[in-house]
């Protein structure tokens, strides 16, 4: 496991994602998808959640639907300074839940930052 890896790995543990979630493994896809990827807007439901099924043989609503469920139980019990950090001005309010797309996003720059 690479250094950038074990960062995003605590990232989403730090957001309250932890490695006994299925969502957990389907995030650490999805990002690692878009930090390969040079298009910065990766669309989830057209490409990513796609590949994602095939590498896990799943459909893609169940690979949606548990990062959906992942995100929503987890964020609960997140580190909000470090939620602030990743998501910024992004939320309306600090109750708010990012969606599947936001986060996935907001992950994935704060990833690229720590290169």
């Amino acid at each position: 496991m690479s250094n950038l890896e074990k960062s995003v790995s605590s990232a989403l543990m730090k957001l309250g994602i932890s490695p006994n979630n299925k969502g957990y493994y389907y995030l650490l896809k999805a990002i690692d998808i878009c930090l390969k990827s040079n298009d910065i807007s990766v669309n989830l439901s057209k490409y990513i959640y796609p590949e994602i099924s095939v590498a896990f043989n799943r459909s893609s609503d169940s690979v949606e639907r548990a990062i959906r469920f992942a995100i929503h139980r987890g964020y609960v019990h997140r580190d909000t300074e470090f939620a602030s950090t990743v998501f910024g001005n992004t939320l309306q309010s600090e109750y708010d839940i990012p969606t599947n797309s936001l986060f996935v996003a907001a992950l994935t720059e704060w990833a690229k930052q720590r290169r």
